[in-house]
């Protein structure tokens, strides 16, 4: 949590094969704004790596996504690293 932000940041692994949803319950907050900010890396195979011919076959993609309240579901990508960034309203 960045205090002077009022920003609240989740870092997540799904290393399984399988897409994952799992309802966040950010506690300690009363309201958090309508939507947040994803950052993804997924790919289609554990073996998979960039190369010089293809240097963004693994790569970060942000989006937004809503926010409902302090507790939502949330589907993680199988094989990825997730950063979701949410920001407390005050």
């Amino acid at each position: 949590r960045r205090l002077k932000s009022n920003e609240i940041i989740l870092k997540v692994i799904n290393g399984s094969n399988d897409a994952r949803t799992v309802t966040l319950d950010i506690e300690g907050v009363t309201a958090l704004q309508a939507k947040g900010v994803a950052t993804e890396m997924t790919s289609g195979s554990l073996e998979d790596e960039n190369a010089l011919n293809d240097p963004l076959r693994i790569s970060p993609k942000t989006s937004a996504f809503n926010c409902p309240g302090a507790k939502f579901p949330y589907v993680f990508k199988p094989r990825s690293v997730t950063i979701l960034k949410l920001r407390e309203k005050r």
